[in-house]
């Protein structure tokens, strides 16, 4: 238990220095493209030096890991076990990251943790039970995620190419978002994760799956996250929600695009 905090304490303390190093970066010219811009290139380089060294340091990785910076689409749910007739829809926002990718020795093997910004949510729609009464509730859940994968590289022919498919983790922390619901024409509104009767916890976890296309540095991945974590709370009062075998969790379907260092 303690060698594993000590890591997770290490990755964290790895993606802040990284951070601060990027935003302290006077602009340079790039000595392989030739643009000027580019403190953002240098403190980027200085992330990837801190945490390969770090990894190195753990015996883990080789002198070919990367940084990378990701941007998305996200498709967020919430799906519900245990509620009476209740449907959900897709709610649209955006995910924005940072990633540490590190080969296992020699292999085609890499592990991947990361720092996004991730948006959540979903819409859900149904009836109370008692009033049979039509409810919508339109959630939405802004995060700060940390995604831990393992993926498996293949090339295509040395020519540049490569796929990605990964498997994995995440936990997620609320740090905002709103609830809006309409409930027999009436229109209400409430913090997310506040106290009340549609609160949902701030903190998940779960699965995530899927698989990324290199080409050269710039990357395009398709993931999904599957939330494991039941983020009703006691208080939690719509849809005839009870503590014993009704459940709210979170599916996410990412697309991603980025950039390699």
């Amino acid at each position: 238990m303690k060698k594993t905090i000590s890591r997770i304490s290490a990755l964290l303390l790895i993606l802040a220095v990284g951070i601060t190093s990027v935003m302290a970066q006077p602009g340079r010219r790039h000595h392989r493209s030739g643009y000027r811009g580019d403190g953002f290139i240098r403190g980027m380089r200085d992330v990837h030096t801190v945490a390969s060294t770090a990894m190195l340091g753990y015996g883990i990785a080789s002198l070919d890991d990367y940084t990378g910076i990701r941007f998305g689409y996200n498709a967020a749910t919430l799906r519900t076990d245990g509620f009476e007739e209740v449907s959900n829809d897709f709610q649209s926002g955006a995910s924005v990251g940072i990633v540490f990718g590190w080969y296992l020795g020699n292999s085609p093997l890499i592990i991947e943790p990361g720092l996004y910004y991730s948006f959540k949510g979903g819409k859900l729609d149904g009836y109370e039970r008692d009033w049979d009464m039509r409810t919508r509730l339109k959630t939405n859940m802004h995060m700060f995620e940390i995604p831990l994968v393992f993926k498996y590289e293949v090339q295509y022919h040395n020519a540049g190419v490569c796929l990605h498919p990964f498997f994995g983790g995440f936990l997620a922390f609320g740090i905002g978002g709103k609830t809006k619901s309409v409930e027999g024409g009436h229109n209400d509104s409430w913090d997310t994760f506040s106290d009340g009767e549609g609160q949902l916890g701030r903190t998940d976890a779960g699965l995530r799956l899927g698989c990324g296309l290199g080409v050269d540095h710039f990357f395009l991945e398709l993931a999904y996250d599957i939330g494991l974590v039941n983020l009703a709370s006691d208080n939690y009062n719509y849809f005839g929600f009870n503590n014993y075998d009704s459940a709210i969790r979170s599916h996410t379907l990412s697309i991603g695009l980025g950039f390699n260092f």
